[in-house]
């Protein structure tokens, strides 16, 4: 796996185990249940079993409109997304150069291994149009919950840890009760990286370049956008 925005420098002094907390996240959501965990943009929920990932949505209260995220990495995009090579060059860019967190929505290829198991519940509420939305440089523990799960072929699916429209949590406690006592486990590292933003990541569609949610770091993935490739993003569905 690449290095990711959580990852201590060679050297650096090794303060959290993210092995072993990744593994021990996706022993409890491979098993049917449901946990609380950051990520570098904010906390959020992730499960796998039809009854869990359903659960997030229901509990958390969200309109149909809403999908649910595939647990997502730059290994999880490259395994089971479809972009063009324009559209590979411009994510590399913004998430691999400039090291910035981006939720990318693409086409996704179902005939991958992880989705040989997956609910049709799950499906239809994750997918829209064909496409599904990951989250790149969601930070060291993702990845490497991200990794497990290709390898073993188990998709995780999440969505942020909180009531919908509540507004996405930057810290463990923030989180509402009704939230925490979903989970079977809670991760706590704290302030998560980008929480001075007080936003989620961006997202962006990628067929097409229109921008689906503006949050973090909007105004310099903008600027890479029309800098170096020349592409002008479509007029937010969303501030």
């Amino acid at each position: 796996m690449r290095e990711t925005m959580l990852e201590p420098q060679p050297g650096a002094p090794a303060l959290i185990d993210y092995d072993a907390d990744a593994r021990r996240v996706f022993d409890v959501v491979a098993d049917g249940g449901t946990a609380i965990m950051p990520v570098t943009t904010g906390y959020a929920l992730l499960a796998a079993s039809r009854d869990a990932v359903m659960g997030i949505f229901n509990n958390k209260r969200r309109a149909p409109s809403k999908v649910t995220a595939l647990c997502g990495s730059y290994e999880m995009y490259r395994a089971v997304q479809v972009v063009g090579p324009q559209q590979r060059r411009v994510i590399d860019a913004i998430t691999q150069f400039h090291r910035l967190p981006l939720g990318v929505i693409a086409p996704v290829q179902l005939d991958h291994p992880l989705f040989d198991n997956v609910h049709e519940d799950i499906l239809a509420q994750s997918r829209r149009d064909g496409t599904m939305l990951t989250l790149l440089n969601g930070g060291a523990l993702a990845d490497r919950i991200a990794h497990l799960s290709l390898k073993h072929n188990i998709a995780m699916f999440g969505s942020s840890a909180n009531l919908s429209t509540k507004g996405t949590k930057f810290r463990l406690e923030d989180v509402e009760p009704e939230i925490r006592a979903m989970a079977d486990i809670e991760i706590d590292y704290g302030p998560v990286l980008w929480n001075a933003y007080g936003k989620s990541s961006t997202i962006i569609d990628f067929r097409d370049y229109t921008v689906v949610r503006v949050g973090i770091a909007y105004e310099q993935i903008e600027h890479i956008l029309r800098k170096h490739f020349a592409i002008e993003l479509k007029q937010p569905l969303a501030a």
